[in-house]
């Protein structure tokens, strides 16, 4: 599967709300860099993934997509929000896909 094709699936997962699906993506190595610091290998990412699913999902969230960029094993999506919790004025993020993960 392509990259661009992965960044889809990517998207039908969050978008159906597919917590194990989402999680089953990260490759045992896998890195998430946060704010809050590292998390490493989909048990640590599960937590996150959870809770950002839980929050897109409420009812009245609206999400705008500006931009999405492939480019090789790389992928951006650049996007705003605006959920019960939180108003995200822009937010971004940075994918990089291997061997299907």
């Amino acid at each position: 599967m392509d990259t661009d094709a992965l960044l889809n699936r990517h998207l039908k997962n969050f978008g159906a709300g597919d917590i194990d699906a989402l999680v089953a993506e990260y490759a045992d190595d896998a890195v998430f860099l946060t704010a809050q610091g590292v998390l490493r290998g989909p048990a640590a990412i599960r937590p996150l993934i959870a809770a950002v699913v839980g929050e897109f999902s409420k009812p009245g969230v609206t999400f705008e997509l500006i931009s999405r960029q492939v480019a090789g094993d790389h992928a951006y999506l650049c996007w705003r929000a605006e959920t019960p919790l939180h108003s995200y004025a822009l937010g971004s993020d940075t994918m990089t896909f291997r061997d299907g993960l």
